[in-house]
């Protein structure tokens, strides 16, 4: 099967969910969970790899169905009230 490729940047229609889960990653590359922080406002990183999963499957739910990112989302909403 032949795949085709896309007509639009991945980065700029879904950045705000690659923003999240680069945040996420950075949470973690910093020791940012209960388990070493002991801190409460830090989830488990059990919690945080369930949460990073979703959000990545979310994304690529968006992506192979052609759905806006929530950023392009965001801007039709802005511009409905604009106008």
């Amino acid at each position: 099967m032949r795949k085709q490729k896309l007509d639009y940047e991945i980065s700029d229609c879904y950045s705000n969910e690659l923003d999240k889960i680069n945040m996420m990653f950075e949470q973690l590359e910093h020791g940012q969970i209960y388990e070493l922080s002991h801190e409460r406002t830090d989830a488990s990183l059990a919690a945080n790899t369930k949460q990073l999963r979703k959000m990545i499957y979310d994304l690529l739910g968006k992506i192979q169905g052609g759905e806006e990112g929530n950023a392009e989302r965001l801007e039709d909403i802005l511009k409905m009230i604009r106008y």
